[in-house]
Order: C-alpha cells, then structure tokens, then sequence
C-alpha cells in the first residue's frame, strides 16, 4: 500500500506542477512581445539640413580643386606643345631630359589628383559618419518614449501603418540636433 501512496503522490505532484509550467516563462528564454517602429533610413538621411550642408561644403572644395587642376592641365599642354616645337632644336640627350621631366610633372599631377580625391571621399566619409551617429541616437531615443523594442528600415517593408512611422520625426529631430557638419578636407 505504501508503494501505491508514493506513485498516487508522484502523479498526484506531476499533475499539479505542470499545468502551473506551461503558463510560466523561464526568465532565461522569455521573448518579449514585439513593440515595432519604421523608419526610413536612406530618406531621412537624404532629406537631412545636415547631409546638404555636407554636400555643399564639399562642392566647394570640389570647385577650387577643379580649379587648379584646369589650370595646371593648361599648364602640362603647353610644355607639352613647346616640346613639340622644340624638337628640331633639342639634342636627343635633352629632347629625352625635357621628356622625361615632363612625364615626371604629368605623373605628380596624377598622383595629386588621386590624393585629393582619396582626402575628399575620406572627408565625405567622416562627415557623414557624424550624421549617421547623431541619427542612430535620435531613432534610439524615440524607442525609449514610444517603448519599442524593434526598428525596422522601411525599405523592407511592403505595408506599415502611418502611426507606426517615425521618419519624420527622427528627421525634424536630426535637423534640430545637427544643422550642419564641418567637413574637414585634410591638405598635405
């Protein structure tokens, strides 16, 4: 009789705890319910007062370097045509001398074009990394006010609710948190 007890106990307990575990969430492996936003990254970034003032900072420079490049490219052309016009007079030895001195301005000017080009998209880069880091706190800090615990880009999307949409906000925010950027170009 004993052993009947103890299995009518064993059952009796099993019955009890598991409907009490199926309702229970282990705290280890509870998901919480989804809280969902959208936001419209590339947009926002676009539309930004910000990413413009970038933009027009670095037409600028872009200007002056093009500038100075037409000029020097004038510059090579007509060392290049008085090579040309000096040909019959020069001695082969300085023909090649002048040659290759002026192989050796082209190559510089190559070379300095290339370093400008690397300095601006260098300076474009760190510009808008600014930017995009301002955004990431202001998109963070709609989730805290509205409690989400999700953000999901637009882009990958094919229907959301309007109320649900926080791209303008975070652009209204950004724009007042950040109306410009100095772009910094580094020069050698």
């Amino acid at each position: 009789m004993q052993l009947g007890a103890a299995i009518f106990l064993l059952v009796f307990c099993w019955a009890v705890w598991l409907p009490g575990r199926a309702g229970a969430q282990d705290p280890v492996t509870a998901t919480p319910q989804p809280v969902i936003l959208v936001v419209d990254y590339r947009q926002v970034l676009q539309d930004a007062v910000a990413t413009r003032s970038v933009q027009t900072a670095l037409e600028s420079v872009r200007a002056a370097y093009q500038e100075e490049f037409v000029a020097l490219e004038q510059e090579l052309r007509q060392i290049n045509q008085d090579l040309a016009e000096d040909r019959a007079t020069l001695g082969p030895e300085e023909m090649a001398q002048r040659r290759a001195e002026f192989e050796q301005r082209v190559a510089e000017a190559q070379r300095e074009a290339g370093s400008r080009r690397i300095a601006l998209e260098g300076a474009q880069s760190r510009a808008m990394e600014q930017v995009q880091a301002v955004l990431l706190e202001v998109i963070a800090e709609i989730m805290r006010e509205r409690g989400a615990n999700m953000v999901l880009g637009k882009s990958q999307i094919v229907w959301v609710d309007s109320a649900l949409d926080i791209s303008a906000e975070a652009l209204r925010r950004l724009d007042e948190r950040l109306p410009s950027v100095d772009v910094t170009v580094p020069t050698e």
